[in-house]
């Protein structure tokens, strides 16, 4: 017989709070978040503040065993201008839409890395919800 494994109930965390954020200051990273082996989530992005010049990118990293961050391949929100909120689906299997939805496992290590452009300041937040 195999083992039985037993995973805490679906995790949802705030990776980075709603908060104003200098571009001065960009880019912000998340705290590590360990995903407590889930193979997915779906990440919420929300910008509530966003001055007409300024874009934001939102990516997930992963972090090997030497402490490295890389970028995991498609796993990002794109370029976003404007208010609103936004998802993005990483799961194995799922079909795959650009900035919306990626086919892949997430690591057990992860951060949320965000870089905004323009000379002014941009509210926003990121919130993730895992999958078994």
């Amino acid at each position: 017989m195999g083992e039985t494994r037993t995973l805490a109930p679906a995790r949802q965390i705030e990776a980075l709070a709603i908060a104003a954020r200098l571009t001065s200051g960009s880019p912000f990273n998340s705290a590590d978040i360990n995903t407590a082996g889930r193979k997915g989530g779906i990440f919420f992005l929300s910008i509530t503040l966003d001055p007409d010049t300024v874009s934001i990118t939102v990516k997930i990293q992963g972090k090997n065993i030497n402490g490295t961050y890389y970028d995991l391949p498609g796993v990002d929100f794109g370029a976003q201008v404007g208010t609103g909120d936004f998802t993005l689906t990483v799961y194995p299997g799922v079909a795959e839409t650009a900035n919306e939805a990626v086919s892949q496992i997430l690591p057990e290590i992860i951060r949320v890395v965000s870089t905004h452009t323009g000379g002014t300041t941009m509210t926003y937040g990121v919130t993730v919800e895992f999958k078994e």
